[in-house]
């Protein structure tokens, strides 16, 4: 099921800025074994309906996942919800270029990344639910050279409100790819995670 949304009635500012499609994912649908792993992970982590917290996750449980990692903190110390990279994994920061370790949003991205990224993490906050989301990466010079995955999980010290998402992302380049697929046109793919299907190790 594909719905469109105003982001003005899933996001947590008061103005919106864009609209994007959202569509349902089945675990099973999950494009590569390493993100449904983490899915797995994370939900073996629950305790009851509470979600996990930070404090649950244990970075010595999944050594080969840490360096596609990122860890975003969620605060709410202001009028509206702000998100902050509190960890960027070795890979992310190879490939970006840089290290966004410490930088909120608005610091770290440009303006229609950020709003798109913006839109991601607080569909994860509002919904309390894992996100995966596929878009065109743009490199320094900005050209759409690759296409990335990434999926993006709540956290919650109290397992009710979420303060932290963790991020898995994943990076496959345009020589990596089927030369007649076109990928390169490609609008956001966003979809909400169904967990009700995820099959515990």
């Amino acid at each position: 099921m594909v719905r469109k949304i105003r982001d003005k009635d899933i996001l947590l500012r008061r103005e919106p800025t864009s609209s994007f499609t959202i569509g349902q994912m089945s675990a099973g649908d999950l494009p590569d074994s390493r993100i449904g792993r983490l899915l797995v992970y994370w939900k073996e982590k629950w305790t009851g309906n509470a979600l996990p917290g930070r404090q649950h996750i244990d970075p010595l449980d999944m050594p080969d996942l840490l360096s596609n990692m990122i860890l975003v903190d969620v605060r709410r110390d202001t009028d509206s919800v702000q998100f902050r990279f509190r960890l960027c994994g070795t890979e992310i920061v190879r490939i970006t270029g840089r290290d966004l370790t410490g930088m909120t949003l608005d610091e770290a991205l440009p303006d229609g990344y950020r709003d798109y990224i913006r839109f991601l993490n607080e569909l994860v906050v509002s919904e309390k639910a894992p996100v995966f989301s596929r878009t065109l990466f743009h490199d320094k010079a900005n050209f759409a050279n690759a296409e990335t995955s990434r999926i993006l999980l709540p956290l919650a010290m109290d397992g009710e409100t979420v303060d932290m998402i963790l991020v898995y992302q994943l990076f496959q380049y345009m020589d990596q790819r089927d030369i007649q697929d076109t990928w390169d046109i490609r609008k956001p793919e966003t979809a909400i995670i169904n967990t009700d299907d995820v099959r515990l190790a």
